[in-house]
């Protein structure tokens, strides 16, 4: 009978097959590649004021980081296929938000009452209950242009 030699003791070569933590595991068949790789996004295009002085005012001087996270992903949301800002509201439900940001659904609402008390979202709900749409707002843009 042949023995396997292990840590200083000998034991039967069929007792490996039957332990489990011993067997060899077979490799897995791969998944075969999709037909069709999935598009590639466009860049994301930002103004240079959101890098230089939104990002270290909501994220070093508010210290709310989530408030600058949902405000990327909102513009990111209501972008145009060119990059730029499209101006029309986006709708889409707290919970898609938390998911998408890695935040808590509580903190994508306190980010987002964040951000409306700072006039950067305008936020509009036809109940309490109901699915916002959110117009990111770009006051500095106002501002360069009036």
């Amino acid at each position: 009978m042949a023995t396997i030699a292990s840590a200083g003791h000998r034991r039967p070569a069929h007792a490996a097959a039957a332990d489990p933590t011993r067997a060899r595991s077979r490799p897995r068949p791969r998944p075969p590649l999709p037909r069709r790789l999935p598009p590639v996004p466009s860049p994301l295009r930002l103004d240079a004021y959101v890098v230089d002085t939104l990002l270290p005012d909501l994220v070093g001087h508010d210290r709310h980081p989530s408030a600058f996270l949902v405000y990327l992903l909102l513009w990111r949301l209501s972008t145009q296929a060119d990059g730029r800002p499209s101006g029309r509201p986006v709708e889409i439900a707290l919970q898609d938000v938390a998911e998408r940001t890695g935040i808590s659904k509580r903190g994508v609402q306190d980010a987002l009452a964040r951000l409306v008390r700072r006039r950067l979202v305008a936020v509009r709900r036809e109940g309490i209950t109901a699915v916002g749409a959110y117009t990111v707002l770009r006051p500095w843009a106002d501002r360069a242009v009036g």
